[in-house]
Formats: C-alpha cells, structure tokens, sequence
C-alpha cells in the first residue's frame, strides 16, 4: 500500500497547533511523505519546539521534506553575515541590515524561543538543517513551493528567488509539466482556499491560512493538504491568544 503525499501549510513558530494537525488528524505512518512548505520559523511562540519537532518526524516517523520558504532564508542570511561582520569598536556597533530585516519579520519571537537575544547563540546545528532545506518538491501532480515560480523564464526552477519570495504569478501548465502548483507565503482565507482546491481549472492552491492571524477574518488556522487523496485537513490556532 502506497504511503500519502501531503503539503502542510505556514508554521510560524505554532508547535501546539502543528502537533494537534500531525498527531490527532493527519496521523503519519512511515510510508507517507510530509512536505512542510516554509516558513517554519517567526512570529509564533516556538520556532524552536517547532524546529525540534519537524526534524524528530523527519528521523523517526516519516519521509519528511522541509522546503525553505523567505524566513528561513532571511534568517540564514543575517546569521551568516553577524559571523563574518568586522569589529568596530567598543561603542561602534557593525551594522547588519539583514538581522534588522529578520527580526521586523518576526525574528524576535523565534530568538526568544531560543532564549536569547543574540542569533550567534542558537546552535549552529539549527542553522546547518536549514541552510540544507530543498527549495521546491515534486510529485506527480502537483509541485510543492514555498511561494511560487517565475514564470516568465523558460526554466521555472532556475529562479530560487522567486521560490521564496514572489506574490503574483501567470501560472503556465506547460513549463510545469502539466502539475499544479501548491504554495504557501501569502495568506488567504479559508473560503478562497477551499474554492481552488475544489477547481482543477485553478492551476494553484495556496494553502496558508495565516494561523497566526487568527483574529482576522476567514484566517487562524494550519492547513494539511493530502494530494494523493484530495483532501484537506484543518486545525485551528492553539498557541496565540
């Protein structure tokens, strides 16, 4: 019996309510792959237990694939650029525009986590599993990306920016092998999600409900898409008030 392919949605820092989707509805069995689409860090409460929490599925539960989404990269980059920063004095700080940049997204919540208020001290092996994350999945059906592709190249994958960053596309079947396109990165309400995936003619299904945005309308909660079954799972936010 063939195992499940399923894309889970935007974390944010959400371990309460990723393990109540993981645990109580979508149940893994060692044959099924989990494709976490980014973003799993930031905002919410526990990027590290969330951090922690992927990587123990990943070891001891399933085929797990995390792909990176524009946090993870952002957060990569100004670690790699606070290690390399020259001295300049004792009253002088260096500058570091990308941890400024990191922390306005988020960063703050997922250094707290980590508890501390300086990046250089969260262990390098966090680090080292992100910098490895893959950037897009590939299935038979479906693509699997963080944000989505640029369409406007006659090779879609070569543009790793776009994976992470871009907001709008012009989908193309054809430069996508005739697969639709899942994403996350731009979060939508629950009504839109359910009208794509439940349109073929829609070429893409973006599959974050903002979970952290759980007091704004039609948004609050972590989406699991199993595509080999055409169903959707949804767990309400647990971890923000």
């Amino acid at each position: 019996m063939s195992g499940r392919e399923i894309a889970i949605g935007d974390v944010h820092g959400c371990l309460k309510s990723l393990k109540a989707l993981i645990e109580n509805q979508i149940r893994p069995t060692a044959q099924d792959t989990l494709i976490f689409v980014g973003d799993l860090i930031d905002r919410g409460p526990d990027s590290k237990g969330v951090l922690d929490y992927v990587m123990h599925l990943q070891a001891h539960v399933c085929r797990t694939i995390a792909l990176m989404g524009n946090h993870e990269e952002v957060m990569v980059s100004a670690w790699e650029n606070q290690r390399t920063l020259p001295r300049k004095g004792l009253f002088r700080k260096p500058k570091n525009p990308l941890m400024d940049q990191w922390l306005q997204l988020g960063g703050k919540e997922t250094l707290k986590s980590f508890g501390t208020d300086n990046l250089l001290h969260v262990p390098d092996m966090y680090l080292d599993w992100l910098k490895k994350m893959d950037h897009y999945y590939s299935s038979q059906a479906f693509l699997v990306v963080h944000a989505g592709f640029n369409f406007s190249l006659d090779n879609i994958y070569e543009d790793i920016h776009a994976m992470h960053w871009v907001r709008d596309f012009e989908f193309d079947p054809v430069k996508t092998g005739g697969r639709r396109v899942i994403h996350g990165h731009v979060p939508v309400s629950l009504e839109f999600i359910e009208q794509v995936f439940n349109n073929p003619k829609f070429g893409f299904v973006c599959i974050d409900n903002g979970c952290v945005y759980r007091n704004r309308l039609g948004m609050g909660r972590l989406v699991g898409l199993d595509f080999t079954h055409m169903k959707l799972y949804l767990q309400g936010c647990l971890d923000l008030v």
